[in-house]
C-alpha cells in the first residue's frame, strides 16, 4: 500500500459522487474528499474548503453566478426543493466554447440552465441530484435515478449500479436497473427488489434488474445512461 500520509485531501468533480462511495473512500484511506462543481460554459460554479465541506454537497455557489434553483414554471424554489440549476447575473451574459482559432462559439446568452438538477439547503450549500435528461418520469412522477442507484449500491455484493427510464405502454416510462456484481457473488434479483422496497416508494422500485459485466462509460469516464437504454432495447427484443 503506498504511503499517502502527505495527502491532505482529494477533490472530486465531473459527476456527482455517490455518498456511499464518498464515505467508503474516506474510511479506507483516511483522506477527506472535497467535491466541486463546474461546467465547460461557465467554469467553476460551486466550491468549498476543507473546513466547511459537507458530505454530499459541492459547496456554496460562487456569488457572481447568481445561481438559482428553478421549477418547471420558471419560478424560484425554496430551500430543499429539487429543480433546475440556473445561473447568470446579466441578461447579456454570453456563454460558449473557445475554438481552436481563438474565437468564441457563443451557445447561449442570458440566464443559463446547466442541465443539472439539484437543491440548496437552508445554509446555501448546493447538492446535485442528477442530470435533467436522465430524470425518469413514471406515470407523471419525477424519479431521480441517483436515488435508486444509491439504495441498490447498499446491497451486499454489488460494486456498481445505474438506473434508467425505459419505455412503458402504461406509465410512459418504467425503471430498469443495471448492476455489476463482485466476483464469487451471485445475488438473487428478488432479494435486491425486496431491499429496494424497504427503502424506496413502490413507484421507484425497478421493474427489472439486469446483471452485466461493466457499466458503459464515455471517453471522459462518465456513466453513459443512453447506452444502457439502448442495451435494454436489445434485451427486450
Amino acid at each position: 500500500r503506498p504511503d499517502l500520509s502527505s495527502v491532505r485531501f482529494m477533490t472530486s468533480s465531473s459527476a456527482p459522487l455517490d455518498i456511499s462511495d464518498w464515505k467508503s473512500f474516506e474510511e479506507r484511506f483516511s483522506i477527506p474528499i472535497i467535491q466541486g462543481y463546474g461546467s465547460s460554459e461557465a467554469g467553476w460554479i460551486g466550491a468549498t474548503s476543507l473546513e466547511e465541506r459537507r458530505v454530499g454537497s459541492v459547496g456554496k455557489p460562487l456569488a457572481y453566478h447568481r445561481l438559482s434553483i428553478i421549477g418547471e414554471d420558471g419560478a424560484d424554489l425554496s430551500a430543499g426543493e429539487i429543480g433546475h440549476i440556473e445561473l447568470g447575473a446579466e441578461t447579456s451574459r454570453e456563454y460558449g466554447y473557445l475554438k481552436g482559432d481563438g474565437s468564441i462559439d457563443v451557445t447561449h446568452v442570458g440566464r443559463l440552465r446547466t442541465g443539472d438538477l439539484g437543491y440548496l439547503d437552508e445554509e446555501g450549500y448546493l447538492f446535485i441530484t442528477g442530470r435533467a435528461k436522465d430524470l425518469i418520469i413514471r406515470g407523471g412522477i419525477n424519479i431521480s435515478p441517483m436515488e435508486i442507484d444509491h439504495v441498490i449500491s447498499q446491497f451486499p455484493g454489488i460494486s456498481e449500479v445505474a438506473s434508467v427510464g425505459v419505455p412503458d405502454d402504461i406509465y410512459g416510462e418504467e425503471v430498469a436497473a443495471f448492476v455489476v456484481i463482485n466476483k464469487d457473488v451471485n445475488p438473487r434479483v428478488d432479494k435486491i427488489l425486496h431491499h429496494c422496497r424497504a427503502y424506496l416508494a413502490e413507484i421507484k422500485v425497478p421493474k427489472s434488474i439486469h446483471m452485466i459485466n461493466a457499466l458503459p462509460r464515455n471517453e471522459r469516464g462518465k456513466l453513459d445512461r443512453k447506452a444502457l437504454k439502448e442495451l435494454w432495447l436489445e434485451l427486450d427484443e
